[in-house]
């Protein structure tokens, strides 16, 4: 990556083409719902076109998104690993983007699920022990991070052992998410580390581009509900947000994926010496 300092241009255009035609398309999708003839007038019914726009809207763009980050996924791998010549580590389609997004799928079949049984599970305990008359007000308000902390520690511990499969499969050319998890064995405090100090970056990064945000008054690309307006996409602000958040999103994938590529490289001769 360090002899094509261009390519993190060229990933940050792919996520902004990728984020913008996305964004243009739920803009797209909500106006043709909205123009749908309406039968019922209730509050109920008003409430319920609302939350049907907004989901479709949101949903009409992620196709495209996940196309763009299985397209970054393997040419960040790419430029970590292999270094197979000059424009290796470019975006491009061909089998190792289609096996990044197979394999983001089936981790998304992994995690979503995990995440929602965890979302109930700590939402019922909170509701039985803020229910409690004898409990204090301390206690309902550390409830929720006494009952969220196991959880949340076992879905890091899972994401983290499973957070090599990208690298691991474009190595290998196959889908092969769980060899991640045999891969890091007995890594799971190396694990929690580097992440930690990844996420910490993010968290900065995060915060850099929050304050030139605000510091330039850029509007965001949407309405005062979240909801996509093209009129203030195509602004100059609208525009400017638009890079800005497809910056932060191309720094998220970085250094999320590159660490672990080169952790993978390391783990895996360590376990070539091995044997």
């Amino acid at each position: 990556m360090r002899r094509e300092p261009v390519a993190l241009a060229a990933w940050w255009l792919v996520t902004l083409v990728a984020q913008s035609a996305s964004f243009a398309i739920q803009w797209w999708v909500l106006n043709a719902m909205r123009a749908m003839p309406i039968t019922d007038n209730s509050l109920s019914a008003q409430t319920g076109r609302q939350v049907i726009q907004t989901l479709g809207s949101s949903l009409a763009g992620v196709p495209l998104v996940w196309a763009a980050a299985a397209i970054l996924t393997a040419a960040q791998c790419r430029a970590t690993l292999q270094h197979d010549g000059r424009g290796s580590v470019f975006p491009r389609i061909g089998a190792d983007e289609w096996r990044m997004a197979l394999v983001s799928l089936i981790l998304a079949g992994i995690l979503v699920p995990l995440v929602l049984v965890i979302t109930m599970i700590v939402a019922v305990a909170i509701g039985l022990l803020t229910t409690k008359a004898h409990v204090s007000p301390l206690m309902v308000n550390l409830a929720p991070f006494a009952v969220l902390a196991p959880f949340a520690i076992l879905a890091c511990f899972i994401v983290g052992r499973l957070s090599l499969a990208s690298a691991l499969t474009l190595e290998c050319r196959r889908i092969n998410v769980f060899g991640s998890w045999g891969l890091t064995r007995g890594q799971s405090w190396k694990l929690f580390a580097i992440y930690l100090v990844l996420g910490l970056a993010w968290i900065a990064s995060y915060l850099a581009i929050a304050w030139v945000w605000s510091t330039a008054k850029l509007n965001a690309p949407s309405d005062a509900r979240g909801l996509p307006d093209l009129h203030r996409m195509i602004s100059f602000g609208g525009l400017a947000a638009l890079g800005a958040g497809a910056l932060l999103s191309t720094i998220s994938a970085t250094i999320l994926t590159c660490p672990g590529a080169k952790l993978y490289e390391q783990l895996n001769t360590r376990a070539e010496d091995v044997f």
